[in-house]
């Protein structure tokens, strides 16, 4: 099992990519387990008989323009929305549903920019899934992450047009130093 490596996701670059993006890559995983109810494991629990796995697409809801974006999951996939293919890359939320507001870039009005929380990956950042899909669909994925257990944090940006930026700090005195020390696991 993982250590956890948590904090946020942003997007940037104009609206219709972000959206193919999300709309490409994000999905809901479901898990299908059978049990026998006359066989054992090992441990005296119910043995496995039958295990499916398999990746729904995420649902999009954008308001034209507004400034929200809902995402939803099917109700009877699990907890998290995983980024196919990446190396244990995933939003984790417990609702079927969640919203994200839409804002403008600074440095231009034609980029937008969406943040997601609750981004976790396991162990560290897969810094080759995201560059890749940075320059796939003409967007910059900037990723910060604290890791309580490795006492670390990681931000990693990766541009549309194949540059990267990473930045990582180990800290002596996490606690302290820190300025998210109970994030990560």
């Amino acid at each position: 099992m993982p250590n956890w490596a948590e904090g946020n996701i942003r997007l940037r670059g104009k609206r219709e990519n972000i959206l193919s993006f999300i709309s490409n890559e994000l999905v809901a995983i479901y898990e299908d387990q059978t049990y026998s109810e006359e066989e054992e494991d090992e441990n005296g629990n119910p043995a496995l008989l039958s295990s499916c796995r398999e990746y729904r697409p995420v649902t999009l809801e954008d308001n034209c323009g507004g400034e929200e974006l809902i995402i939803r999951r099917d109700p009877d996939t699990n907890p998290w929305y995983y980024f196919k293919g990446s190396e244990r890359q995933f939003l984790f939320k417990d609702d079927t549903a969640f919203t994200v507001t839409w804002s403008e870039g600074i440095s231009t009005k034609r980029d937008q920019i969406l943040v997601f929380d609750d981004f976790n990956a396991g162990w560290d950042i897969d810094c080759a899934y995201f560059r890749k899909k940075a320059m796939e669909y003409k967007i910059d994925i900037r990723i910060f992450v604290w890791e309580l257990g490795a006492q670390y944090t990681d931000r990693s940006t990766f541009y549309m047009n194949g540059d990267t930026d990473h930045e990582t700090h180990h800290y002596s005195d996490w606690m302290w130093n820190s300025s998210m020390p109970y994030m990560g696991g």
